[in-house]
């Protein structure tokens, strides 16, 4: 079967409403997705990971840290299968490294974008309607049908 979708930020075993994040800390969550085509190419799709953006309205500086692990190592892809995209953390779109404490200031915004996992099995060999829902759903681009599973998908018209 495909792989599974991201854990949850912040938490690693239960998805927190992005309201009860924003009535606990100084933040403004900015976005809050899957990352479309971060799950490797395969018969059976990686699992996507995550993009996840807040904004300090904090008056005061507040020190943020995010720990992640092996974050810029992509997830390999198994048994002909692609490798799923590695992740980042960034400040203001300026890249910082993982683990490390950051200070944000009023306005200040972190993105998190959580690596997807590995693909098992050669992408030519997944199911064409089953891609053409993950681009329905938003987790594989059109383009990205095309060029790793050879499947033509028009996004607007379903198919």
């Amino acid at each position: 079967m495909d792989g599974l979708h991201t854990m949850s930020f912040p938490a690693n075993s239960s998805n927190i409403p992005v309201e009860v994040l924003e009535s606990v800390a100084p933040v403004r969550v900015r976005r809050k997705h899957l990352r479309a085509d971060s799950g490797g190419a395969g018969r059976y799709r990686g699992g996507c990971g995550q993009v996840f953006e807040f904004e300090s309205v904090s008056p005061r500086p507040i020190v943020a840290r995010a720990e992640h692990g092996k974050l810029d190592t992509a997830p390999r892809g198994l048994r002909g299968g692609d490798g799923g995209l590695g992740g980042r953390h960034s400040v203001n779109g300026v890249a910082v490294a993982d683990k490390l404490p950051v200070v944000l200031r009023t306005g200040d915004s972190m993105t998190l974008e959580i690596p997807g996992s590995g693909g098992l099995g050669p992408a030519r060999e997944r199911d064409r309607a089953a891609v053409v829902r993950d681009v329905a759903d938003g987790i594989v681009t059109p383009e990205a049908a095309l060029a790793d599973y050879g499947v033509e998908v028009d996004a607007e018209a379903g198919g």
